[in-house]
């Protein structure tokens, strides 16, 4: 007897073969970027990547939604800080963050979260995936998707770099 399987609510072949045929770092965080944002509903999606290992940065390489980034201050300062420390999926109600742990960021309107995902590969953080929802927090079945995504962004990610 068979049984039913839902359909993933990632379409992982159809994000994979977009990274395939885009062998840039930026053009791939930007497929990443622009799948994500339409999988979170009223969201703004940026991809940041770790060029080099020995003097780690944050460089934005992709956004997507209505978000602008300004200079990301040190590796291990506000928000993304968290994530270079823990290098675990991070999540903070925007009510509770003074501005100075997201001053990276010009948003011009009312945010409810901002979600960081990690992008690692071979256990090395290659990069950054950070949601900002604008009208309800990330939910966890969606946050679940998310992570599954952030897993194949990893790899294309790291492989790019290479």
């Amino acid at each position: 007897m068979a049984t039913h399987r839902s359909a993933p609510a990632v379409p992982v072949v159809e994000i994979a073969a977009a990274l395939l045929t885009r062998p840039e770092t930026a053009a791939r965080a930007q497929v990443i970027a622009n799948r994500i944002c339409e999988l979170v509903p009223d969201s703004a999606v940026v991809v940041y990547v770790i060029e080099d290992q020995d003097s780690p940065a944050w460089i934005a390489k992709a956004t997507a939604g209505e978000i602008k980034v300004a200079e990301v201050a040190g590796f291990e300062a506000g928000t993304l800080g968290a994530i270079a420390g823990s290098r675990a999926v991070q999540a903070f109600d925007f009510a509770t963050l003074n501005r100075e742990a997201f001053s990276h960021l010009d948003i011009r309107r009312n945010a409810v979260s901002l979600t960081y995902l990690p992008l690692i590969a071979d256990d090395i953080l290659v990069g950054a995936v950070e949601v900002i929802a604008y009208e309800r927090s990330l939910p966890a079945d969606a946050l679940q998707h998310l992570t599954e995504l952030t897993e194949l962004a990893s790899t294309a990610i790291a492989a790019a770099l290479n």
